[in-house]
C-alpha cells in the first residue's frame, strides 16, 4: 500500500517554475524549494499528473504556485533526482508568490550555461541537440539567465507541428524542444499558434528573461540508437511580468 513508502518529515514549500506538457491530458510540475533553492518534482505512485491538477481546473498547479508538501519519499532516479513521491491529498496550494519575491528567487538559482546546471554529463548527440544518458547525471532541472534573445519557433518536418527554441549560452548552441503548457490547447495539447506568437513578443521586448529547463525522460529517437534524457525547455521567464499564469496569457 501507498502509505507504507511515505516518511513523515518536515513539509516542503515549494515556488512552481515549471509546468510542462506531456503525452495528451498529462502534465509535469517542479518548483524552487523555498528554504534550499533546489528544484523538486511532485510525481505520483498512481500514474502522472493530468491536467485536472491546474489551477484551471479546480487544481494546485500554476506558475508562481506557492505548494505544501506535507508526506513524501524521495526517490532520485539520475539525472532525474528531484523527484519526490507525494500522495495527492498531500500536495496543497498556499498561495500565489509575489512577483518580485518569485523573480529574485529565479535569478538566485540561475546558472549562465548549460554546463554549470547539468554538469559533465552533458551529451551533444545531434546538430544541437543536448542531453545525458540515463543513470547519468546530478540533476534534471535548472534555470539559465540568457545574455542574448532566443528564437521560438514551429517545427513542420515531423508528423505533427512541434514548439522548437533556438538559444545560446554563450559556449553552446542549442535547438530544443519547447514543452512550455502555457502555448498549447489545454483541450488536446496541440500548438496555439496565438499563444507563440504573443510569447515571441515577450521575448522581443522583455529587457531579461530566464529558461526553466528540464531533461526528458528517456526515449530513443530511433531503433538504432540509446535512449537519452533530452534537453527541454520547460518554461520562459520574463522580468517585466515574472508570474505569466495560464489564465493570463489566453489570446
Amino acid at each position: 500500500m501507498f502509505r507504507y513508502y511515505i516518511y513523515r518529515k518536515k513539509p516542503k514549500f515549494i515556488m512552481i517554475n515549471h509546468l510542462t506538457r506531456m503525452s495528451r491530458g498529462f502534465i509535469c510540475v517542479a518548483g524552487i524549494n523555498t528554504d534550499t533553492g533546489e528544484h523538486i518534482r511532485p510525481i505520483l505512485r498512481s500514474g502522472n499528473l493530468t491536467e485536472k491538477f491546474l489551477v484551471i481546473n479546480g487544481g494546485p498547479f500554476d506558475i508562481g504556485s506557492i505548494i505544501k508538501l506535507e508526506r513524501f519519499f524521495s526517490r532520485p532516479d539520475p539525472p532525474h533526482t528531484e523527484d519526490l513521491l507525494v500522495p495527492r491529498l498531500h500536495i496543497t496550494l498556499t498561495g500565489v508568490a509575489p512577483p518580485e519575491a518569485f523573480w529574485k528567487k529565479l535569478t538566485e538559482v540561475s546558472k549562465f550555461t548549460l554546463q554549470e546546471i547539468f554538469g559533465e554529463e552533458m551529451l551533444h548527440v545531434g546538430k544541437s541537440r543536448y542531453g545525458a544518458y540515463p543513470g547519468k547525471g546530478r540533476v534534471s532541472l535548472g534555470c539559465l539567465r540568457l545574455a542574448k534573445k532566443p528564437s521560438i519557433y514551429i517545427d513542420t518536418s515531423f508528423d505533427k507541428p512541434r514548439i522548437r527554441m533556438s538559444f545560446s549560452d554563450g559556449k553552446l548552441e542549442c535547438d530544443a524542444p519547447v514543452t512550455d503548457l502555457r502555448l498549447y490547447h489545454i483541450d488536446n495539447f496541440s500548438p496555439n499558434y496565438q499563444l507563440i506568437e504573443k510569447m515571441n513578443e515577450h521575448v522581443l521586448k522583455s529587457s531579461d528573461l530566464i529558461l526553466s529547463l528540464g531533461l526528458s525522460r528517456p526515449f530513443s529517437r530511433s531503433p538504432e540508437f540509446d535512449p537519452v534524457n533530452w534537453l527541454q525547455v520547460n518554461n520562459i521567464h520574463f522580468i517585466e511580468k515574472p508570474i505569466l499564469r495560464i489564465s493570463d496569457i489566453k489570446p
